[in-house]
């Protein structure tokens, strides 16, 4: 069972990532991982705000859940 704060959450709607509390732990990182590839990048390959965000929850799934 994932532990994922509020913030998590909001970010989880926001950009529809298919995770909740009882995903796996690898497969919640892949399905951030997807939407960060998806989301995340400008037309010159920098990361943009949605990037940061989704890498946000990237690491909190991460260090609340190892």
């Amino acid at each position: 069972m994932l532990i994922l704060s509020d913030q998590d959450r909001t970010t989880i709607k926001k950009f529809n990532v298919n995770v909740n509390e009882y995903t796996s732990f690898d497969d919640a990182l892949e399905e951030i991982e997807d939407k960060m590839l998806y989301y995340g990048f400008d037309a010159d390959d920098e990361m943009n705000s949605d990037g940061y965000e989704l890498q946000d929850l990237y690491d909190d799934v991460y260090y609340n859940n190892r």
